[in-house]
């Protein structure tokens, strides 16, 4: 009985397969170890795991199941990540096949709080040959969150503040300078995830994730900056992405106005007014987005129709269009009220209405319309008053004449 308890302790039926040389009964009682044992002998495991290593690198596949190998020397890998032994991480990883490298890569990855640590053993796991590309890529997808856009809005005026960014904002940016960083030639791979995580931003007003994405590319991105295999698939990425850059400047634009405007609302006694003289740069920023080229976060190739994630992708980039084209024209309605500027009133209520610029007011809820519609009406009026008040100036000047 004693003999008998003693071969199946597992460091002696380990000894035993090894000797009878019966590697696929061994690999499945080392799992059979590792599953019954709540608490991990770390000994054991990592007996077991260099037992299974030094077959698998002698070429002795053929005689096991690779799954068992693979699932024992990714238990290793999890050991040693919970013990933070992350400096033996990476050659552990390289021993596993090709296709099953990337996974633990970037769910290593995952496990690392701060940039300087992923970008130190993303160098190692270059220096051990692991496929860093495809690791970024599913460390990237692995940050996506699932997210409701929401169609009603009622809110019709911009908060040009950005809403706080949270930690899994912070992730997401940071899986993103890591993809433009490291990734070899994928840049549009990166673009895509940018502007996946920029709907995000834009949805939930957090302004400052989109002004952090755009500053991780050129300014100047166009097709050139694509690697040449993806320039003709591009197109609609760079455009999407420049969408992102044109409404932000129309933000910071209309910030800037509103604060040269209540500067001079508290200081009257100046002469120069800066809010007047900056509102033509208002304007251009506002319309870059109107008269985006063929629609603003519109797409003008098919590329995307052939993509896994294109339906959710349309949706987002509509609902999107519904909910800030209005605000947008809203925003800029109020400030040629509060100045009463009304030439630009009804240059951007014709504007909206042009069958050659989509007919934007198309994307207006009813109640928006009617706002900008009764916006409109007060800019009406005053010039039928201005116009009733020079006439009546002309008819007293002729009286004393």
């Amino acid at each position: 009985t004693h003999i008998r308890d003693e071969a199946v302790l597992p460091f002696n039926a380990i000894q035993k397969y090894l000797i009878l040389a019966d590697y696929d009964r061994l690999f499945h009682s080392i799992l059979s170890f590792l599953h019954t044992n709540n608490e991990s002998n770390g000994s054991l495991l990592r007996f077991a795991s260099h037992i299974c290593l030094f077959l698998y690198e002698q070429n002795h596949s053929e005689k096991f199941n690779q799954n068992t190998f693979i699932e024992i020397l990714t238990t290793y890998i999890h050991h040693l990540i919970e013990l933070e032994f992350k400096d033996l991480v990476c050659y552990y990883i390289s021993k596993l096949p090709p296709n099953d490298q990337s996974t633990i890569m970037a769910k290593f990855l995952d496990t690392l709080s701060n940039r300087q640590d992923k970008e130190f053993y993303l160098k190692q796991g270059f220096t051990y040959k692991i496929d860093i590309d495809t690791s970024l890529l599913i460390l990237a997808a692995n940050q996506r969150r699932d997210q409701t856009f929401d169609k009603e809005n009622n809110d019709e005026i911009i908060s040009t503040n950005s809403k706080s960014l949270n930690e899994n904002d912070h992730k997401q940016l940071e899986a993103l300078k890591l993809l433009t960083t490291f990734l070899s030639t994928q840049t549009l791979d990166a673009l895509r995830f940018a502007n996946l995580i920029c709907r995000y931003f834009l949805n939930d007003a957090k302004y400052e994730g989109i002004r952090i994405s755009l500053s991780y590319f050129p300014h100047d991105i166009d097709v050139h900056t694509i690697e040449a295999n993806n320039r003709q698939q591009s197109e609609d990425d760079i455009r999407e992405f420049k969408a992102f850059g044109a409404y932000i400047a129309a933000l910071e634009a209309i910030q800037r106005w509103s604060e040269l405007h209540q500067k001079q609302q508290e200081n009257t006694s100046t002469a120069t007014r800066e809010d007047q003289a900056y509102l033509p740069i208002v304007i251009k920023a506002c319309y870059e987005v109107f008269d985006y080229p063929q629609g603003w976060l519109v797409d003008i190739t098919n590329v995307h129709q052939t993509l896994p994630d294109n339906e959710n992708r349309q949706i987002e980039m509509s609902i999107l269009r519904h909910k800030y084209i209005p605000m947008l024209a809203c925003n800029l309605f109020r400030i040629f009220d509060l100045i009463k500027h009304e030439q630009e009133t009804f240059r951007l209520i014709i504007f909206l209405s042009d069958s050659r610029k989509q007919q934007l007011y198309k994307l207006f809820s009813k109640e928006t319309l009617n706002s900008v519609l009764l916006l409109t009406e007060h800019a009406a009026e005053r010039c039928l008053d201005r116009q009733q008040q020079s006439q009546t100036g002309d008819i007293t000047v002729n009286l004393f004449l």
